[in-house]
């Protein structure tokens, strides 16, 4: 705030500036697991820091696109159940309205959800960092992400695709050992009992130059 007086002849004074600034009041959000498109699952939501009783937050959820509420219970905190849809990106705000009447600027979490395999390798990590090296085999594990997953498919740097059946537990392990350094891909999808098939997770690695 800059405050100035002006006297009756219209002379001003110099700038008074007042600086200030407002405590959080927005609820903080957190999820339990994966989010899975078809799949329900709980946000939990907490009150903001500074904030007095919430008697009840107010949210929004753009799959449905209404405006809902939810009473908290005694210690502030309450949770809701959203049900999520596969290959689309969504988002949740909310508000806290507080036992004077305050409504809090809201929190938003959004998230795409994304049917694609994760894939995970110790020896050729996903990203720039380069592992490994040339002629060192690396393991490369898929787990799933939608539900039903009997197998995958998958190829290197778009080779001949090559399908290896999923675990009881929904993973599945292959090794690759690299001919060349540098830049190389693995593109791996899903597919289910149904025969339906998951996005692709497009994998980019770097192998270590001899």
């Amino acid at each position: 705030m800059v405050v100035r007086s002006r006297d009756r002849a219209g002379h001003l004074s110099p700038e008074a500036r007042y600086q200030f600034f407002v405590s959080e009041t927005s609820p903080v959000l957190t999820v339990d697991g994966d989010v899975r498109g078809g799949k329900p699952f709980r946000l939990h939501i907490a009150p903001g820091p500074n904030t007095g009783q919430i008697v009840r937050y107010i949210y929004t959820y753009t799959i449905d696109g209404e405006t809902n509420t939810v009473i908290p219970d005694a210690d502030g905190t309450a949770s809701i159940e959203l049900t999520a849809r596969a290959n689309s990106f969504f988002t949740v705000s909310v508000s806290s309205l507080s036992a004077n009447g305050w409504v809090s600027p809201a929190t938003t979490w959004s998230q795409y959800v994304d049917t694609a395999p994760a894939v995970r390798s110790s020896t050729y990590p996903e990203g720039d960092v380069a592992g490994g090296g040339v002629g060192i085999a690396g393991t490369f594990t898929f787990a799933p992400r939608s539900d039903g997953v009997v197998s995958y498919v998958y190829s290197f740097d778009y080779g001949t695709p090559v399908t290896v059946p999923a675990g009881p537990d929904g993973t599945a392990t292959v090794t690759w050992t690299p001919d060349t350094a540098g830049s190389h891909q693995l593109d791996v999808y899903a597919v289910a009992a149904d025969g339906s098939e998951s996005d692709t997770h497009y994998y980019y690695l770097n192998v270590n130059g001899s």
